[in-house]
């Protein structure tokens, strides 16, 4: 992405590839409701959701999803009666084209959710495609970026500052992009 280019307040379509170049998801209507130095934060609800071109939802709850403009992931955030649940997509740095967000998904995902321990997911996929794809630089940027997320989790920095992320979605209620008596705090 391009300094000079603020995508606050845009609508913008949201693509994931594979390494090998197929494009695997895409998100329809996605509003950015942040630009800054360290991340894009965009805000998905209703938003409609293409997987392999026959399989369609809409995202149900409030979501933030976080692109980084540093590191080697993205991470969505849902808020729960139980607390905020993270799904962080271990994944190449964004790039902006044609209105979309772009990103490759490296098959290595980490979910953190509250009472529960940090939880690699995804990581047989991301062993047997890195033998096809991966050279050994990807695979050591991915494993670094999963040590910073650890740390970032740990020390409860940025994104992963738990009051930071209510104020977020506080905000977009008071600005009423989420209606509060239909905000959906569904149980694990």
């Amino acid at each position: 992405m391009m300094e000079n280019d603020n995508l606050n307040q845009k609508f913008v379509d949201i693509q994931a590839f594979k390494y090998n170049g197929e494009l695997y998801r895409q998100w329809n209507g996605v509003k950015v409701i942040s630009d800054d130095n360290n991340y894009v934060c965009c805000f998905l609800y209703k938003t409609k959701v293409v997987e392999n071109k026959d399989q369609k939802w809409i995202i149900k709850e409030p979501t933030l999803w976080f692109f980084s403009k540093k590191y080697f992931f993205n991470l969505t955030i849902l808020w729960r009666k139980s607390g905020l649940h993270y799904y962080i997509n271990l994944a190449s740095p964004f790039y902006f084209e044609d209105n979309t967000i772009k990103y490759i998904d490296f098959d290595f995902d980490v979910k953190i959710y509250p009472g529960k321990p940090f939880q690699i997911v995804d990581h047989y996929d991301f062993e047997r495609n890195k033998i096809k794809w991966y050279n050994s630089d990807i695979i050591d940027v991915i494993y670094q970026n999963l040590i910073e997320i650890a740390k970032k989790y740990q020390n409860r920095e940025d994104i992963f500052d738990e009051y930071y992320v209510y104020q977020i979605f506080e905000s977009l209620i008071m600005m009423k992009e989420i209606d509060k008596k239909n905000f959906n705090h569904t149980d694990d």
